[in-house]
């Protein structure tokens, strides 16, 4: 890329910070992060004193994960999430209907492997936060919770797939830092 052309990069990428409720096309979001850090929050809601763990099912056929388990969860989308509490209310409020307050983050995020995620240009992170509803959550045939160290099947990999591998970690982490009541 010459110089110029890496300036008016820079250019347009300032537009589109400035711009107040603009969201790149598809496509052009695909592209940056092909060549930008990018991240998930995974987000965990447990129940039980933390022996069970809430879990929705994929509803729309989005790359072949209709039916599959997982951890509500989402992308970064930083022109709208100013933290991590407007990121995962905006995320478990799109999911599951319900509004939630972040309690922390656990310490030990998840970095993709190659060829696991759906963008095979980047690596991204997902991080795990323990999260609290703001009004009851209703349980259905595609959202409920299920013991942390016996989740259905079906259920999608990565880094769900890693939680559940270290559920009894996770959980005395979220313990220890005092995210459970």
């Amino acid at each position: 890329m010459t110089s110029e052309r890496a300036k008016l990069l820079a250019e347009l990428l300032k537009e589109v910070r400035e711009e107040k409720g603009f969201w790149p096309t598809e496509e052009t979001f695909q592209l940056s992060t092909e060549v930008a850090a990018q991240f998930a929050l995974e987000l965990v809601l447990f129940g039980e004193k933390g022996g069970t763990v809430f879990l929705s099912q994929y509803e729309k056929p989005w790359k072949g994960e209709k039916g599959l388990w997982h951890l509500p969860g989402g992308w970064a989308k930083p022109l709208l999430d100013k933290n991590f509490e407007v990121m995962g209310s905006r995320i478990f409020s799109r999911e599951i209907g319900v509004p939630i307050k972040l309690r922390g983050i656990l310490a030990d995020p998840y970095w993709w492997a190659h060829g696991e995620h759906d963008n095979p240009g980047s690596r991204p992170l997902s991080l795990y936060a323990v999260v609290e509803p703001m009004k009851p959550i209703v349980e259905t045939g595609t959202c409920r919770f299920f013991p942390g160290n016996n989740p259905p099947r079906p259920f999608i990999g990565g880094s769900h797939q890693n939680f559940f591998d270290k559920f009894e970690v996770y959980r005395e982490m979220a313990i220890k830092l005092g995210l459970l009541d």
